[in-house]
């Protein structure tokens, strides 16, 4: 599931920096990012998209404070659902292009083998616990760093007579 995302933003933040390596997207070159897309779960993206549109309908149908049933809950369940399926095909058809923009076929042959290999088969069990562990290690260690930013910053208010709502 991390994985998916950490995929998503690396392409979404290459695709903001423009192709980096591109080359016509070939039948051979599309069956080798549906393979790789395989490989790293980018091709599963169903069970979080499905909380993050399932989220978004409720705040939706809930705008105006009233909770919904549990019967529109199922609807919502099976509407959600329904929508992934019929429309699965655009996703992967825009994620096969984003791989195609920035991985010349030969890189995606590359990238391949790495993720058959025991290092990229461990890489890809191990990257979700790294960046769990390392967000909250960065959160930890953020909030070590409040207090001397709070006397910091009033440090530079008293210094110039300044107030908070000034």
């Amino acid at each position: 599931m991390h994985i998916t995302r950490t995929l998503l933003l690396m392409l979404l933040t290459l695709a903001v920096a423009g192709p980096v390596s591109a080359d016509p997207l070939t039948p051979a070159k599309s069956a080798g990012i549906r393979y790789l897309m395989q490989l790293t779960g980018t091709d599963n993206m169903e069970p979080e998209l499905n909380g993050q549109l399932k989220s978004r309908a409720r705040q939706a149908l809930e705008a105006d404070g009233d909770k919904i049933s549990e019967r529109v809950e199922a609807i919502v369940d099976f509407e959600v659902r329904q929508l992934l399926a019929e429309r699965r095909d655009q996703l992967e058809d825009k994620l096969m292009h984003i791989y195609a923009d920035h991985f010349s076929h030969d890189e995606i042959k590359q990238l391949i083998s790495f993720y058959r290999s025991d290092i990229g088969k461990k890489s890809l069990r191990v990257l979700p616990a790294i960046r769990t562990e390392s967000r909250e290690t960065g959160r930890q260690w953020g909030e070590t760093l409040v207090t001397e930013l709070v006397r910091r910053i009033n440090a530079r208010m008293s210094a110039g007579a300044l107030r908070l709502t000034e």
